[in-house]
């Protein structure tokens, strides 16, 4: 993790969960964090970053493209090159396509699940490419998917979510995770589950091999989990 001391992180969907963990674990590496979320960062776990990093919370709907071109904009005035952009933000709202099987998810929840998870994935991408480009840095794009992307789930009130994240299976490699005990996952009880630490030290991982390997696709799951 040495060549990226100093350097500038971008970590969207930076308050709770996954994002919090990796943010604080960037920090503890040395990295100049900038978490982009709708809430300003006040997650407990945020506290805990310690070591020769920074924390920077920036307002910032990444489903809403002049407020993601303008937190980069301001991100490179202030500090310059994002150097790794690490794509976490990511929202479940269980709920059927139609009303034949139950409940039904609205036309607006449906849009904020894939324009949150899929659209706002493509275009933080193309504004971290063009940063890195820019400044001429070979930097590290990095997405936190999910293993709901790599199969057809049995429970249809996930059919949004899952379309989402196959969305994103289809756009690029990915460190996809299985269950993790976030705020996400609330709802589902008595299964083994990761810990956001789990997805953040796979994070660092990838971050910490030599340039010339590129890690491409990881999968992480809790052992005995099963596939909803």
């Amino acid at each position: 993790m040495d060549r990226w001391k100093g350097k500038t992180a971008v970590v969207t969907g930076a308050n709770a969960g996954i994002g919090a963990a990796i943010a604080v674990q960037l920090v503890n590496a040395g990295m100049r964090v900038i978490g982009l979320d709708v809430n300003l960062l006040a997650n407990k776990k945020i506290s805990q970053a310690q070591g020769q990093g920074s924390l920077h919370s920036l307002h910032c709907d990444v489903t809403k493209s002049d407020e993601l071109t303008t937190a980069f904009n301001w991100i490179e005035e202030q500090y310059g090159c994002v150097h790794v952009y690490v794509n976490n933000a990511g929202v479940n709202i269980p709920g059927h396509i139609t009303d034949v099987a139950g409940e039904q998810i609205s036309d607006e929840q449906l849009l904020r699940v894939m324009n949150t998870n899929s659209t706002a994935t493509i275009m933080g991408t193309r504004l971290a490419v063009a940063s890195m480009k820019k400044n001429s840095f070979d930097g590290h794009l990095i997405y936190i998917n999910s293993i709901a992307g790599h199969y057809i789930p049995t429970s249809a009130s996930f059919n949004v979510y899952t379309c989402s994240k196959h969305a994103v299976t289809a756009f690029t490699r990915t460190i996809s995770p299985g269950l993790v005990d976030t705020a996400m996952a609330s709802g589902i009880k008595d299964m083994p589950s990761l810990k956001a630490d789990d997805v953040a030290n796979t994070v660092l991982y990838a971050l910490s091999v030599p340039p010339n390997v590129n890690i491409s696709e990881i999968t992480i799951q809790p052992v005995g989990e099963k596939r909803l």
